[in-house]
């Protein structure tokens, strides 16, 4: 009774896989029945849950002391390099990945993986998928968001700022209309939701990079009044600065996490000084600490 699954739910899933049978339409011609052994059938409600169940027996082939994630296809091993030890789990668990890849005849994207250590880490242990030698890197795009190696996201801010200057760039370009509202329009649904992604995350804490992205809607403002006539005074009430977003924003989070129950989990990591299961892409916890109490003071000081 896993996953939430009773004895009679997972004899039916399991009667839903069996005796399944493929076949190819091209116009009036009809392929011959061909037995389907693997795979998941696509745009099926149950997909994501039934490939979470099958993806189950590999959590419990990772050995104990290293930390991982799962999300859709993608996998994620960390933890606290303290020993070699420590270096040798981390491998163990590589290799529990590989194993279970060729166990299930599936074959893992192993010029996608690599590994990244926290600044100043002092065990450079190479790390292998299978025979593969993973690389090492600074920085790694992980759902939208480029971490790097000294916890900071200076990449990100850069990518978000200059994404945003493209499409503001386009907008202008692409209309000829004096239209105030048509433009404001346009830079709350094109724009916005960029500068917004995982900005809990990402925000600097520096007024030098909260400006850069501040650049980009002063700019956008600036082309909209002089092509509408209009003074940038008027237009400042319609777009609010970057800073006041991002605080916003925080805010908003932070209530969240209250009215779901789940700030005291937030909190109680704020309590945590030492503990490796907490640290992530192979961060300490001091820098995971810090980044936390970064964020409760940004909440507090607002």
């Amino acid at each position: 009774m896993g996953h939430g699954f009773g004895p009679r739910i997972s004899s039916w899933l399991n009667s839903y896989f069996e005796e399944r049978y493929l076949q190819v339409k091209v116009n009036e011609s009809l392929s011959a029945p061909s037995l389907c052994t693997s795979g998941v059938p696509q745009g099926i409600i149950l997909g994501p849950k039934l490939w979470n169940y099958f993806l189950a027996d590999l959590a419990t082939a990772l050995p104990r002391g290293v930390g991982y994630k799962f999300y859709a296809d993608d996998l994620k091993l960390y933890s606290a390099i303290v020993t070699v030890e420590g270096s040798a789990l981390l491998q163990q668990a590589c290799d529990a990945v590989y194993r279970w890849a060729l166990l299930n005849e599936m074959e893992l994207s192993a010029g996608k993986c690599s590994v990244m250590r926290s600044k100043g880490s002092a065990f450079l242990t190479q790390y292998f998928v299978g025979p593969q030698v993973l690389p090492e890197v600074r920085t790694v795009k992980d759902l939208g968001v480029i971490f790097q190696h000294d916890l900071g996201f200076g990449h990100q801010l850069a990518a978000t700022a200059l994404k945003c200057s493209r499409i503001g760039a386009l907008i202008m370009r692409c209309f000829a209309n004096k239209n105030v509202d048509h433009y404001m329009r346009m830079f709350h649904p094109l724009i916005m939701p960029i500068m917004l992604y995982a900005c809990e995350v990402w925000r600097s804490f520096k007024q030098k990079e909260i400006a850069l992205l501040e650049k980009i809607r002063r700019r956008f403002i600036k082309s909209v009044s002089f092509r509408c006539s209009v003074q940038r005074e008027v237009l400042d009430g319609n777009i609010s600065s970057i800073q006041d977003i991002f605080v916003d924003r925080d805010k908003l989070l932070f209530t969240e996490l209250i009215a779901s129950g789940r700030h005291e989990s937030f909190l109680h990591l704020l309590r945590i000084t030492g503990a490796p299961e907490y640290s992530v892409f192979l961060w300490p916890p001091h820098q995971i600490l810090m980044f936390l109490i970064y964020f409760l003071n940004r909440i507090l000081r607002n």
